[in-house]
């Protein structure tokens, strides 16, 4: 458990960490690989880190310590943020005019369509299938090509 030779994890985080840390520690030594994330603030600026902890082994296959390594993901954060922050705002567009949307994926042929569609046409949001049959089954007869 030692971040630097000499140098404790356990004494190097804030208190209120150490009991899910030493949970996690415990899963590690079990045989279990376990990934975290962390926030990191420093300079009013904040920081994540993806953590991977996994179980060190000796040649016997014995677990004899525990292997972590950190990776910086901050931008992959933003960046997943703004994008969930947007489609947030564009949901709230369409509930708030009363449009809807739906996306249809020529390849495979799956269709998507948005809550507010649902909605609009008097569906629940689990009535409608992601697939082209639903809008088939709902063409009137008389309307489709013979």
């Amino acid at each position: 458990m030692f971040l630097f030779p000499g140098i404790n994890v356990l004494e190097s985080i804030d208190e209120e960490r150490i009991p899910k840390l030493k949970e996690i520690f415990a899963d590690v030594l079990a045989g279990k690989t376990r990934i975290t994330e962390y926030i990191y603030q420093l300079d009013n600026k904040t920081f994540y880190f993806e953590n991977v902890m996994l179980p060190a082994r000796n040649s016997l296959n014995e677990i004899v310590g525990i292997i972590i390594y950190s990776k910086e993901i901050t931008e992959k954060k933003l960046a997943e943020n703004a994008l969930k922050e947007a489609e947030e705002r564009w949901q709230f567009a369409f509930e708030a005019s009363r449009q809807g949307a739906w996306d249809w994926n020529l390849t495979t042929k799956e269709v998507i369509y948005s809550t507010s569609y649902k909605k609009l046409y008097g569906f629940t949001d689990d009535e409608l299938n992601n697939d082209l049959k639903e809008w088939n089954l709902r063409i009137h007869p008389e309307d489709k090509k013979n």
